[in-house]
């Protein structure tokens, strides 16, 4: 799972970076958002007009998606987790 930190950037103010990444696929998505939200942040320090806002929204969503999918894979593994924790004791004093 990623980890966020910040980084200061004399050129775009900041940065998200993932420290840790368990699959490539979180790692683009982050990266992906990442890109967008500081092109939005150099375009409003700029003061330009056109911003580009449905893209970031788009790959925030998609991000949100990801991030959903992975807590929902977790969860189910989780399960089966204590679930083998509780069989593997009944199995040995049987």
């Amino acid at each position: 799972m990623p980890v966020m930190k910040t980084k200061s950037s004399s050129s775009s103010g900041w940065s998200l970076i993932p420290a840790a990444s368990s699959g490539q696929h979180i790692f683009n998505e982050v990266g992906s958002v990442d890109i967008a939200l500081c092109n939005l942040h150099r375009k409003i320090r700029k003061s330009e007009v056109k911003i580009d806002v449905q893209m970031a929204s788009r790959r925030l969503e998609t991000l949100d998606a990801t991030i959903k999918d992975l807590e929902t894979r977790l969860d189910c593994l989780f399960r089966r987790l204590i679930q083998n924790r509780v069989t593997l004791p009944n199995i040995l004093t049987c």
